[in-house]
């Protein structure tokens, strides 16, 4: 999900199965477990998924995804810094 999200990155969601095209939701792939993504399609029983990084392909965008597995919206980000230990 880069550039919106990098590694290390937190996000706090908001609890919803609703979802509008443009949305980050976490979902629930049954294959990869738990992943963030962004809406491209809405449909009555599913939503299609993709990334935002148009240079990197993931396979979870190939296929349609239910909203019963939709964990929620992405409502915040952010990244505790790195503090080194002496």
């Amino acid at each position: 999900m880069w550039p919106f999200l990098s590694a290390g990155d937190f996000v706090i969601t908001c609890r919803s199965r609703k979802a509008i095209v443009g949305d980050v939701i976490v979902v629930n792939d049954d294959r990869v477990g738990r992943i963030v993504k962004r809406v491209a399609l809405v449909g009555r029983d599913e939503v299609s998924l993709e990334g935002d990084n148009p240079r990197l392909a993931s396979s979870s965008c190939d296929y349609p995804h239910k909203r019963s597995s939709i964990i929620g919206r992405v409502i915040f980000r952010f990244r505790i810094p790195f503090i080194k230990m002496q």
